[in-house]
């Protein structure tokens, strides 16, 4: 039996984390720095985990709540998602374009 986790503010500051290590590993990257910060991959990485995480964690609360067949169910999360993100998307875009 899974169940919703919420919100984990723990997965909020290794997020947090993550994106520091590939902010860094590209900013030292640019600046020619002597100093090597190598660990920006890894930062990718973390990410990629925490995101299978929440989505896997998403889909099970969801397959327990909702009767759909499993094509069906991924196929309603993927348009929430776009719903979601693609506003945004455009705006920036818009915004860039503008600029």
């Amino acid at each position: 039996m899974s169940r919703h986790l919420g919100h984990l503010p723990k997965l909020d500051a290794l997020r947090a984390i993550a994106a520091l290590m590939v902010l860094v590993s590209h900013y030292l990257i640019d600046v020619n720095a002597s100093f090597r910060f190598d660990y920006g991959g890894y930062g990718v990485q973390i990410f990629f985990v925490i995101s299978g995480f929440l989505i896997t964690s998403i889909l099970l609360a969801q397959k327990e709540k909702v009767a759909l067949p499993k094509g069906k169910l991924i196929g309603s999360f993927i348009i929430k998602r776009a719903l979601r993100l693609f506003p945004v998307y455009y705006v920036v875009l818009i915004v860039l374009f503008a600029l």
